[in-house]
């Protein structure tokens, strides 16, 4: 999260039991002062409505602590992932990385252009 929250946040990884034999692994990001203000809410409601292939999806919210369960990127971020595997990188690769980054950047522009506060290179 960007601006109020960047410092104010933790992350943490952990498993929703959705039923006996389903077990996800999520991210949880959780807000450290537990403020859950105005703006928090308002920023969870337009990610909850993201619905891009691209996009990481929020599962849940949770109110105490307060929250956000997020799709968990195994591998990372992905500029993380490729600066750190760019000798095993195929171009091939980097052109559809290239290809999806986009995808998505363009849906938050077309769909929640104004309504998202979030950094892109996180």
């Amino acid at each position: 999260m960007k601006g109020k929250y960047s410092s104010a946040c933790s992350l943490y990884r952990g498993q929703w039991i959705a039923d006996k034999d389903l077990k996800v692994e999520v991210a949880i990001r959780r807000l450290t002062n537990n403020d859950f203000s105005e703006e928090f809410q308002k920023m969870a409601m337009h990610w909850a409505q993201l619905r891009g292939g691209m996009t990481v999806r929020l599962l849940g919210i949770s109110f105490v602590p307060c929250s956000l369960v997020l799709e968990l990127l195994p591998m990372g971020p992905l500029n993380k992932y490729l600066q750190g595997n760019r000798h095993i990188v195929k171009v091939a690769d980097l052109v559809e990385a290239a290809a999806c980054l986009a995808s998505a950047v363009w849906y938050l522009v077309r769909f929640y252009s104004g309504s998202l506060n979030h950094k892109l290179n996180q």
